[in-house]
C-alpha cells in the first residue's frame, strides 16, 4: 500500500510532517527558509492565478500582446537607465512581433464594442 503512494507523501501519511513542525519552527536557521519559501510559492501561485483569469477573461491574443508589450517596454527602459546602446536589428526585432499583435486586438476590441 505504501509503494502506491508518491515519496512526498510519505512523511504525511506517517506523521513526521506534523511531529516535526514544531521543532522546525523553533530554529531560526530552519524557520527563516521555510518562510522565504513559503512566500515564493504563494507569489508564483498568485501569479499563475492572474494568468489563467486573464486568459479566461480576454482571451489568449490580449495576454500575449500585453507581455510582448511589456517586456518590449522593459528593455525600452533598460537601455534608457543604463545606457546601453541598441543596434538598428535590436530596434527592428520587436517591431514584426508589435505589429501582428497590436492592430488585431484593436481590431478584435472594435468588432466585440460595435457587434
Amino acid at each position: 500500500m505504501l509503494s502506491q503512494r508518491p515519496a512526498w507523501q510519505l512523511p504525511l501519511w506517517h506523521g513526521a510532517a506534523r511531529r516535526g513542525m514544531p521543532w522546525r519552527l523553533s530554529r531560526a536557521a530552519v524557520a527563516s527558509p521555510l518562510a522565504r519559501l513559503n512566500k515564493r510559492l504563494c507569489d508564483r501561485a498568485a501569479g499563475q492565478l492572474f494568468i489563467t483569469h486573464t486568459i479566461r477573461s480576454y482571451g489568449a491574443l490580449l495576454f500575449a500582446t500585453a507581455m510582448t508589450t511589456r517586456q518590449f517596454l522593459s528593455v525600452l527602459l533598460s537601455c534608457l537607465l543604463f545606457q546601453h546602446p541598441l543596434s538598428l536589428g535590436q530596434w527592428c526585432g520587436p517591431l514584426p512581433i508589435l505589429k501582428c499583435c497590436l492592430p488585431s486586438q484593436c481590431l478584435t476590441r472594435i468588432c466585440t464594442v460595435q457587434g
